[in-house]
């Protein structure tokens, strides 16, 4: 279950990345307007193939100098996983075959029977968000690794408290905002284009491995994984949100922050908003 939910950040991250950073970092540090230590800002990608996994050295150093590491979601809290599972299922008795024409709902039970092993009269009563979660990783045809269990890993080791920025309830509310019936349209989209999402990813993660904030945008905005029209409740509000989180939270102590790479830029991301708010945001490299 916590690797569902590893997926379910995946998919988040990359429904719509937006970066507007000429420098080729994902390591930023945050000081000045008061601050006593310096805390840093991490972007992450939340699956990657276990051989394309890398931790730049500044960002372990980084860590090792902060005294709290803060994650989307504190993934060390054993009831976030229960309130997970009860949060993935359909309201009222719903089920992916309602919302979809037959040879749709059958085109994607073949794809879960032989791809995922999984039939959808089981699987059906998930929100089709969720669904996809466990379809991804047959995009990416490798072991994935997440960069958020392995930060807190490290975290562990060195006696650091792990936090969330949001709760189970805030995140999972960037799936309830999407429709069930656009959420199971997108699950056949995937489908359909199962074959250039596959290539796409790869694109990305390479750029991601590059370290090329601009990249990432240029990539995702003529990709098919796009989805505009949700980018304010996906990305937008919640940037907004952590905005005060992070200016209480690095007044008490040095913070890792640690999040999806399509968080940082923009105008609207949380290095121009904490730029706004008064901080240096500075790249470390």
């Amino acid at each position: 279950m916590r690797k569902l939910l590893v997926l379910l950040l995946f998919i988040v991250g990359q429904r719509v990345l937006w970066a507007q950073n000429p420098e080729h970092t994902l390591l930023w540090r945050i000081s000045g307007n008061g601050l006593a230590k310096n805390s840093y800002l991490f972007g992450t990608i939340h699956a990657i193939c276990s051989d394309d996994f890398f931790l730049p050295e500044a960002a372990e150093k980084a860590l090792a100098e902060s005294e709290q590491l803060a994650l989307e979601l504190d993934m060390d809290d054993p009831m976030m996983l229960l309130q997970v599972q009860q949060s993935m299922i359909m309201p009222n008795g719903g089920h992916l075959k309602k919302l979809l024409p037959e040879t749709d709902y059958e085109r994607l039970n073949r794809f879960f029977k032989d791809s995922v092993k999984m039939d959808l009269s089981l699987l059906g009563m998930m929100k089709p968000m969720a669904l996809s979660a466990l379809m991804y990783p047959r995009l990416m045809s490798c072991q994935t690794v997440s960069y958020e269990m392995k930060l807190m890993g490290m975290a562990k080791k060195q006696n650091k408290e792990v936090i969330g920025m949001e709760t189970v309830a805030d995140q999972l509310k960037v799936f309830d905002a999407i429709p069930l019936e656009t959420q199971a349209k997108m699950l056949v989209e995937m489908l359909d284009s199962y074959g250039k999402q596959a290539n796409e990813m790869q694109a990305l993660i390479a750029t991601y491995k590059k370290q090329d904030i601009n990249a990432l945008y240029e990539n995702i905005k003529k990709s098919s994984f796009g989805a505009e029209q949700f980018e304010e409740v996906l990305l937008t509000n919640r940037n907004r949100a952590w905005i005060d989180k992070i200016t209480r939270l690095s007044n008490e102590k040095a913070v890792f922050y640690a999040v999806g790479a399509g968080h940082l830029g923009g105008s609207s991301g949380v290095i121009a908003l904490l730029r706004n708010k008064g901080f240096t945001v500075e790249p470390v490299k």
